[in-house]
């Protein structure tokens, strides 16, 4: 079994996504703030993000990502969210 699978999702960190290990030592936690962290370089380098941007998050699930969005753009983020027992929340 790969390393990766044998980690369970969350982590205790505000989101669930298995996210990117860097290093060997990293939980799930630092694997998710390395995920977000790059998933936000690359909007912002697409199209630069600033406090009169809004982001439509697809799949927001429990708003880790839209958390990290709003406190380093300052942007107004909207959210839809369809995943088991969170049901269709926006």
């Amino acid at each position: 079994m790969p390393w990766y699978l044998s980690r369970p999702p969350g982590g205790g960190s505000l989101d669930i996504h298995y996210g990117i290990f860097r290093r060997d030592t990293d939980g799930v936690r630092e694997a998710s703030a390395a995920s977000t962290e790059f998933m936000m370089t690359c909007m912002d380098w697409a199209r630069p993000v600033s406090a009169t941007s809004t982001v439509l998050d697809l799949g927001s699930g429990h708003g880790g990502s839209t958390h990290a969005m709003v406190e380093r753009f300052g942007c107004r983020v909207k959210c839809v969210a369809c995943v088991g027992s969170l049901g269709l929340r926006g």
